[in-house]
């Protein structure tokens, strides 16, 4: 956000877009901020805790949002929202939820607070969630190391490859993003590249994040019509670990019954 349009922003919306860009799920709604049925139990608290913490007068409205008291807000607000410190947590993965069975069977995924996530990567995480993708953490790789998201299991991997083809295909992004089968959850999402800038990193993670929250729907919607619980190639592509053919596999299924009918 440059100066001029934060200058022409009430508070609401310098918040609300704050908000979104450390990873909360929020829309603004008739003045107020409202937390979607997508953000944790907790990140309503979280995020009026640091509103508190920057000396931002705000309130409680219902149970789902907040309205900030002023009409103007300092310029250092939304770095200092949209940076704000992450927090060290256990990872939630089980190994049963690598089988094709968890993949079929699940819509939605983990609501991860926020704050548990650094901030330059929650918004990936939360958003691929909400679009029936299982990524469970994030890492900027602090410098030294390539930024990368862990995904649970193969298929959620392969599956996160369709979805790149179909609908982040043409977003000119800082760094290449490749899914690379490893790790203690045995698929991970991970930058190409070694000049890491952690701005450059945030404004991707974010317009990709942007591109999967504004798809969620459809993206969950297509999982839903093309697999089967009992598809045997699947399971056989990833026993040879023969993961581009999974991928393909995957596009056809979605040629065969969701592109035709349009």
């Amino acid at each position: 956000m440059n100066f001029i349009d934060f200058k022409l922003q009430d508070a609401a919306t310098i918040c609300t877009d704050a908000l979104q860009s450390r990873g909360f799920q929020v829309k603004k709604c008739n003045g107020h901020i409202e937390f979607l049925q997508s953000s944790s139990k907790n990140d309503l608290v979280e995020a009026v805790a640091i509103i508190n913490k920057l000396a931002v007068p705000c309130v409680v409205k219902g149970q789902n949002s907040i309205e900030i008291l002023v009409n103007k807000l300092p310029l250092s607000f939304y770095s200092k929202v949209a940076k704000f410190g992450g927090q060290p947590y256990c990872i939630p993965f089980a190994m049963q939820q690598t089988n094709w069975r968890y993949f079929h069977n699940h819509r939605f995924d983990v609501r991860l607070d926020a704050l548990k996530l650094e901030y330059n990567m929650a918004a990936f995480v939360k958003a691929a969630n909400l679009a029936g993708i299982r990524v469970v953490s994030g890492c900027n790789g602090h410098y030294k190391n390539s930024p990368r998201f862990q995904v649970i299991g193969e298929y959620y991997g392969a599956w996160f490859e369709m979805i790149q083809q179909l609908f982040m295909h043409e977003l000119s992004l800082n760094y290449q993003w490749e899914v690379l089968y490893q790790g203690n959850t045995k698929a991970e999402i991970r930058a190409v590249g070694n000049d890491w800038d952690m701005d450059r990193i945030h404004q991707d993670t974010l317009k990709m994040a942007e591109r999967l929250q504004q798809h969620a729907k459809e993206i969950r919607a297509i999982k839903e019509q093309i697999f089967v619980k009992q598809a045997t190639e699947p399971k056989q592509f990833v026993i040879n670990k023969q993961y581009k053919q999974l991928v393909q596999w995957m596009m056809q299924q979605y040629e065969k019954k969701v592109a035709f009918n349009f």
